[in-house]
């Protein structure tokens, strides 16, 4: 019997040995060399170079059972420069964590998912909505002694920057301990502290994070999100304590700042500024699309009039044509931007 149980193992890694196509653990050894080089050194050419090997694996060995593998890889390497690609990768891949990961790559491009909150410390605010300003959303937990420094760092960054240009929203959140963070409790710590900004106790959830920190991607606390002057999440990751740290925030911050608004973008596409109406197209909110219908209809160069018009096709949803300006500002209310589609949809 004994002999028979080391004969039928070595029958099977033959068999397996024998399915794999002639070179493919060579070619293998090459993305994976590839690949800790891309990790380590993160330049532009390390990552494409990792992506030659890639998908020249993917195109020689079809059947290879190191596809998943190859294709979340993939996506983990081109989710900051090729988010689309990088999707495109994590949905082929079968590999069980692809399926978060490709969930998380899809929400930093959608537009922010309405808070859940139990009650406000000051006046309700919803990051949904763009107002003009540059937003930063932050988590953190009320009990825990990072608490103070984190609130004094961004209470002195929105003194710096201004309330007319940054609307900070604070959100009280919980991970464990629930019986000793209590929505009474937290309202009433956050009332000691008299923030100069709002701030949202999150609605709890028994034994799990708090419902909006988990809307928001969060799996610990601070966490910390930008949304630029258009009502889009342009960075979203754990929040640094820590001051030399937390001015890259502030850096970060300063050049969504920097960017114009819809009003000035508008006045320089009416002016004539072709660069003007490509911004504008890069958007892809209704609100943009609303700038851009007003664009066309507020007497622009008729040279602009063929882009504003392509503009508008590549990004309108069905049902609507660059002839719908009027029909837009009742319905736009309706409609969202979906990375999937890259366009904007029914809600």
């Amino acid at each position: 019997m004994r002999a028979h149980a080391i004969v039928i193992p070595l029958m099977l890694f033959a068999l397996t040995a024998a399915a794999q196509a002639p070179g493919e653990a060579a070619a293998y050894k090459k993305i994976e060399e590839a690949r800790a080089i891309a990790r380590r050194i993160g330049t532009g050419s390390a990552v494409r170079a990792f992506r030659r090997h890639a998908e020249s694996f993917l195109e020689k060995f079809p059947d290879s059972g190191r596809r998943p593998t190859v294709f979340l890889w993939l996506g983990d390497l081109l989710k900051e420069n090729a988010p689309r690609e990088a999707l495109t990768y994590y949905r082929r891949s079968t590999r069980p964590e692809a399926v978060p990961r490709a969930a998380d790559l899809a929400f930093r491009f959608d537009p922010p998912p309405p808070l859940q909150v139990d009650r406000w410390v000051g006046p309700a605010q919803d990051p949904t909505r763009p107002d003009g300003r540059v937003t930063l959303l932050f988590f953190f937990s009320a009990t825990h002694p990072s608490a103070n420094p984190l609130t004094r760092r961004v209470e002195a960054l929105a003194t710096r920057l201004g309330s007319d240009n940054l609307r900070v929203i604070g959100i009280a959140s919980v991970l464990d301990d629930h019986k000793q963070q209590t929505p009474e409790r937290l309202a009433a710590l956050v009332s000691e502290r008299r923030l100069p900004f709002p701030v949202g106790i999150d609605r709890q959830r028994d034994r799990e994070r708090s419902t909006s920190l988990a809307l928001y991607r969060g799996n610990s606390v601070p966490w910390g999100l930008f949304l630029d002057r258009y009502g889009r999440i342009v960075w979203m990751g754990p929040l640094p304590v820590e001051r030399n740290v937390f001015q890259r925030c502030e850096t970060k911050l300063r050049v969504l700042l920097a960017e114009p608004s819809f009003e000035t973008l508008r006045t320089r596409a009416v002016a004539g500024d072709k660069a003007a109406v490509l911004k504008l197209a890069s958007i892809k909110t209704p609100e943009s699309v609303g700038t851009l219908f007003g664009v066309r209809a507020g007497n622009a160069p008729k040279g602009l009039q063929p882009l504003i018009d392509k503009s508008l096709r590549a990004i309108l949803p069905a049902g609507f044509s660059p002839a719908d300006g009027k029909r837009w500002k009742d319905a736009m209310v309706n409609y969202r931007y979906s990375f999937d589609a890259d366009r904007l949809i029914a809600k």
